[in-house]
């Protein structure tokens, strides 16, 4: 039986408590957890996740329609063809979502990065 980490929650408290369940379940190793971090589907989350996730899910939807209304437009204005507009616009909305979710991967990649090293080795 391998220690994983378990999720507990004392039935008279409404403080979020994590445990190390090691060979015996029912030794009870308690850690508050940090009041920054959040709990979703039995899981710690470190804080500033769930923000990040929110900013660039909103991202994903306001940028490419309004960068497909703004290039159409614009493409428009300068006398190009409906067809061209249309189409040149569509693709500098699908880049946009790939920018945007390259850049969410490459933020949550480098995430643990900036904490510094332990140095009591």
């Amino acid at each position: 039986h391998q220690p994983s980490d378990t999720l507990f929650y004392h039935p008279f408290s409404t403080s979020k408590i994590v445990g190390l369940c090691g060979v015996k379940c029912n030794s009870y190793n308690l850690v508050t957890m940090g009041d920054s971090d959040t709990v979703v589907a039995g899981r710690r989350v470190a804080a500033g996740v769930l923000p990040k996730l929110l900013m660039f899910s909103i991202l994903m939807i306001v940028v490419p329609i309004t960068l497909y209304f703004v290039v159409k437009n614009f493409l428009l204005a300068l006398g190009y063809a409906m067809i061209t507009a249309t189409v040149t616009s569509a693709i500098a909305s699908v880049v946009s979502v790939n920018l945007i979710m390259g850049a969410y991967v490459w933020m949550a990649w480098h995430e643990g990065e900036a904490q510094p090293a332990d140095k009591t080795k």
